[in-house]
Parts: C-alpha cells; structure tokens; sequence
C-alpha cells in the first residue's frame, strides 16, 4: 500500500525552472518605461542567467546584460526565436530586426532636450513583443505566464521615482509645445 503523503517527485524530462525570465508585459512596459530603461538591465541579466551560457563564451552574464547589453540582444533574441521553434510555441519574428529597432529606438535617449529623445521610450516596443513570446513558450510548457506579474515595493518605489524624473524630463518639452501653440492662436 502506498503511503498518502509520499512526497511527488516530477519526471526526469520536466523542466522545473523556465527557460527564460518570466514577467508579464504589462509590468515589464510600466517598469522599463518608468526606470528610464534600466529594468531593461534587470530583464537581460535574468534571460542571460537562464540561457545557461556555456564555457565556450567569451562574454560573461555581467558583460551580456550589464556593461553591452544593446549589442548582446541580437544573440539573445535568437537564443529565444531558436527555443520558441524548439518547442512548437509561436516563433518570434524576425530576431534581427527586433534587436536593431531596440538598439536605434534606445539611441534616441542620447539626444537629450529634444522631443526625438522621447522616441527612446518605443524601445520597449520590440521588448514587449519579445516577452511576449517568451510567455507563450512558458504556457506550452506549463508554466504560468502571469508569473512575476505583480508589483514590489521596490517597483513601486522605482516607479514613482522614476515617474517624477520623467514628469521634470518632459514637463520642459510641454511647455514649450504651449508656448507655441498660443503664440499659433495670437498670430
């Protein structure tokens, strides 16, 4: 007879970890967007330590995500098109070009004082799509994609820190856009 509380142990072939970051879209949009992008960082240092890299890489997961993350996405959304086609789940599309609209989109930040510096902020864009379909093999695998979905304490505290920088970044740009709409209407 089988004892009742025998603990369960998974099969072999289940993986008990996903294979890339989960986090929902919405909060991965609200934080990378309210932090300036440096969630962003977060976001690739975690896909890094799950892709598992191998010796034969000359790059660590600090270099990958932390110090070149911009050029490190190509490989790493490739990474994820590669398991998404693996396990049968919706393929990302077109890796490259994903990876190059985030590094121009995210170029725009340099141009400081300017409403193209705003631009940057559609970085998160091709982020979102990439999650995206991170979620969707994290489902066909079983895990649940709406894991990670909630905010922190930290991620509120980010947020509103985050926010009330963006609010003094772009109040500027708004006044003027005032200015000159009424100097429109007076002339």
């Amino acid at each position: 007879m089988a004892k009742i509380n025998a603990p369960v142990t998974p099969p072999e072939n289940v993986e008990l970890e996903t294979p890339f970051f989960a986090v929902t879209v919405p909060k991965l949009v609200t934080l990378t967007t309210f932090t300036w992008g440096f969630y962003f960082l977060v976001w690739a240092y975690f896909n890094w330590d799950k892709a598992r890299l191998t010796p034969s890489h000359k790059f660590g997961i600090v270099t990958r995500s932390l110090i070149l993350p911009l050029v490190f996405n190509f490989p790493l959304f490739r990474k994820i098109r590669r398991a998404t086609l693996e396990h049968g789940s919706q393929p990302l599309p077109s890796p490259t070009f994903l990876a190059l609209a985030f590094l121009v989109l995210s170029l725009f930040s340099l141009w400081r004082a300017s409403w193209w510096s705003l631009l940057a902020f559609a970085s998160v864009f091709p982020l979102a799509i990439v999650q995206a379909r991170v979620n969707s093999l994290h489902t066909r695998l079983g895990f649940d994609a709406r894991a990670n979905g909630s905010f922190t304490l930290l991620n509120i505290i980010a947020c509103v820190l985050g926010g009330g920088y963006l609010a003094f970044h772009v109040a500027p740009l708004l006044v003027w856009l005032y200015q000159v709409a009424v100097w429109k209407l007076r002339s």
